[in-house]
This record gives structure tokens, sequence and C-alpha cells, in this order.
């Protein structure tokens, strides 16, 4: 999470086709809004390359090489330069979606506030708002559905999926930086979520065939009935011979 110290500079401009954003890099956070026309911003750090249209914008990291261009006649567009606690979870975040057009009011309002001289401590509270509300709301949707799909491939192959490790294949990504996309979307750990996607779906099998303990405990990812029995007592309060036989007397 960002908290803004202190805003240091706020100004427009525009951006030509003819003439690209040459290689540049700041010392601060720059909240570069694009209001008409297309930019394509390339970051050095990540390899990271997004495609900003207005009304959409992005937040760029302190020290992040960047360059671009202009791929439309000409672009307009504003800059915020500003400090700020915290650290950006990728070098360039790009606002997208819904969200786009609550930024542009916002962005819009803070261009007013600057060019009618408002409080500084007024102006920084609005650029807050839009940190907390735009850019973090955004990178949260984007995490949920990136985590959101690791789980659903992992549900389907859970006899597979022994550690946080095998979930974070399916993204291609290591464990820690699953762990921290999973964070962000979920109120539990992945680790408990993994516990509670095992749990759930040996509870299902119980209910619903003739499994043996043993093949459900392989089918949801455990090498020995033993553990699964352990793990299922302790989550659901019934052994798994307890919890089918009340299943079956409810069913």
């Amino acid at each position: 999470m960002l908290v803004v110290k202190q805003i240091i500079r706020i100004g427009r401009g525009r951006f030509e086709k003819r003439h690209p954003i040459a290689p540049t890099t700041w010392p601060h956070f720059d909240l570069l809004w694009v209001h008409r026309g297309t930019v394509v911003l390339h970051a050095s750090s990540g390899d990271a390359s997004v495609k900003v249209s207005a009304p959409s914008g992005v937040l760029i990291a302190p020290h992040t090489e960047f360059s671009g261009s202009c791929t439309t006649a000409d672009a307009s567009a504003s800059i915020c330069h500003f400090e700020a606690t915290g650290t950006a979870t990728v070098p360039v975040m790009h606002c997208i979606g819904q969200d786009s057009f609550l930024a542009q009011a916002m962005v819009t309002l803070g261009l007013r506030y600057h060019d009618e001289g408002v409080a500084q401590a007024v102006q920084e509270r609005l650029l807050q708002s839009i940190l907390d509300n735009v850019f973090v709301a955004s990178e949260r949707s984007k995490n949920t559905s990136e985590a959101t799909a690791a789980w659903d491939m992992a549900a389907q192959d859970l006899s597979r999926t022994r550690t946080l490790a095998d979930v974070a294949a399916h993204l291609s990504m290591s464990e820690s930086r699953f762990r921290a996309i999973h964070r962000t979307a979920y109120p539990s750990s992945a680790g408990q979520h993994l516990l509670a996607l095992r749990m759930r779906t040996a509870a299902e099998l119980l209910a619903t065939t003739g499994c043996t303990i043993t093949q459900i405990s392989q089918a949801v990812g455990y090498a020995h009935p033993e553990s699964l029995t352990q793990a299922f007592a302790k989550f659901h309060g019934l052994t798994p011979r307890d919890y089918r036989a009340q299943a079956v007397r409810f069913a």
C-alpha cells in the first residue's frame, strides 16, 4: 500500500507521434494520465509493456527506466510526481476497465485544484484517494482473476497438487509470488485455502461416491489415508467415516 507523503510537481502536456519518449527515469513515483490519444510505454524493469489509451493511466514506480511512443497523431496527458512510503507491486501499474472513468474524473479534479491553488494537503488527500480506490482496486481485481484461475486448475487435479509450488506452477510463477498475489485476493492464507480445498473435495467425495478412504486421500493430494483422517477430523470435527455415515443418514 502506498501512502502519499508529498506532491512534487503536477503538469500537463502533449506527446507527438514523430517524437518518441526517450528512455528516462525518475527518483519518485509518477502518475501519468492520458486524456486523449494512445501511448505505448516500455519499462526496462520486468520487460513490462503497456498500451495506454484515453481515458487511462499508469502508476510508475521510482527508478523505473521507461520509454515509449505515441501511436495516434498526438496525445494529451498529465503527470503528477510525488513521494510516498510503501512499494508498488509492479514497476508499471495500469489502470484498466471501469475504474478508468472514475480516475479520469478524479485526475481532472486534481488538475483543477492545482490550477486554483487549493491547499496542498487537499491535493494530497485526493491523490491518496486515486491510489487507494483506483490503482489498488485494479491490481486486486487482476490478482483475484489470476489466483482464482490457479485454484480452479488445482481443483481439477488435486491428486498431483501436493504443495503451493504446484499451484503456483499453473501460473508459471514462484511460490512466493503466488502467495503475494493470493494474499491480495483472498482473506485466508494460501496454505489455509489449499487445506480448505482438500477438505471440501474430500467431504464431497465421501458424501456422493463409494470411494474408499485410501482412494479419496489420494484424490485430494494425500499420500496416506491417516494424513487425510487427521486433517479431516480437525477441519470438520468428524472423522471421514463418521462424516460419510452422517451424510448417508441425511440423504
